[in-house]
């Protein structure tokens, strides 16, 4: 087992919420860990598509290159249809992405920003150790273990 790494923030799950919250950790000075559970691309049907409430948010964090046109296609209309009624909105409404391809550009722009990324392990929280006197930190250890078995404390 290798020797243990003070972190000050473990992020585990490395989809765009982890990923973002990584970046963003990073970018302010912590050091920051991005757990993965599985090893890239991890395909998903879900989250394909991006309002435009998202697509601020990413720009507000720095993160709007993470949309470039080759991982995203702008969605100008969205239609509705219900029996014989429809109902279009149109303008720029989002952006359609692959998921996998997105997940790991949020992921990289976390490790260029200072995360350190682990993918491939499976992550076990520790109960609190509440420190020993009033002026250490309260902390938690993650153990993380990898495909072949093996643990490494993180």
């Amino acid at each position: 087992m290798n020797a243990p790494v003070h972190w000050n923030v473990v992020v585990i799950g490395a989809g765009p919420s982890g990923s973002v919250a990584a970046y963003q950790l990073a970018r302010a000075g912590l050091r920051v860990a991005l757990i993965e559970r599985t090893v890239g691309p991890r395909y998903k049907v879900c989250g394909g598509c991006l309002n435009e409430r998202g697509l601020s948010v990413l720009q507000q964090c720095g993160l709007g290159d993470a949309l470039r046109d080759e991982l995203a296609t702008p969605l100008r209309q969205i239609v509705f249809h219900r029996d014989a009624r429809q109902v279009a909105i149109n303008g720029q409404v989002g952006a359609i992405v692959n998921r996998a391809t997105f997940d790991a550009a949020l992921a990289a722009a976390a490790v260029r920003a200072g995360a350190q990324f682990f993918a491939g392990v499976k992550a076990i929280v520790e109960p609190l150790d509440a420190g020993t006197n009033v002026r250490e930190p309260a902390t938690r250890t993650v153990s993380l273990t990898q495909a072949d078995g093996t643990l490494k404390e993180i």
